[in-house]
């Protein structure tokens, strides 16, 4: 994210960069299913195109479209509430800072909630503060379930205490731009 931050996601809407994954790479037929290779080589993420292969006109238009929507709602004068989630360890407290300053040279209003999605501990579960820069947070979630995604995670508990957390930081932005 970072990187397509700093260019203004001129390699991520760069063709030359797309390679549609063949079938029998991919984890089923419809997902996986096309990788940037400039991403690829630096961060060794394959298929950072889950579900809609750009090297198709419609769905290279949807992502066109998506940058364009993302350059003017960072831009614009309401507040805004980006949240971020990853795997533990992918983003670290340098990688978060860089993040919020780039939001905010983007917009005055920008926040950036990020959460590392810790393993599975029953014990543990919660949220806890990795860092923070002004109002961007960074955070780790340690849920009980074994399988979770972002927002979505095995217990509906585990979903709860993130979304709760995703509508307290929403309610803080908003109290702060009346």
């Amino acid at each position: 994210a970072l990187e397509m931050l700093r260019d203004d996601f001129a390699a991520f809407l760069d063709p030359r960069h797309y390679r549609t994954r063949p079938v029998s790479e991919r984890a089923e037929p419809n997902v996986n299913l096309c990788d940037h290779l400039l991403y690829r080589e630096r961060f060794d993420v394959p298929a950072i195109f889950n579900h809609r292969d750009p090297n198709e006109d419609a769905a290279y238009a949807y992502y066109v479209c998506a940058v364009e929507r993302f350059r003017r709602v960072a831009a614009g004068a309401a507040p805004v509430l980006f949240v971020m989630t990853a795997w533990d360890k992918l983003c670290e407290p340098a990688i978060f800072r860089a993040l919020a300053t780039e939001l905010e040279a983007r917009g005055p209003n920008n926040r950036l909630l990020a959460i590392n999605l810790a393993p599975p501990d029953p014990a543990a579960v919660g949220l806890t503060s990795l860092d923070a820069q002004g109002e961007h947070r960074f955070l780790a979630f340690t849920p009980a379930s074994r399988l979770h995604a972002g927002l979505w995670h095995e217990a509906w508990q585990d979903d709860e205490i993130v979304r709760d957390e995703v509508r307290r930081a929403a309610c803080d932005l908003a109290d702060q731009k009346r």
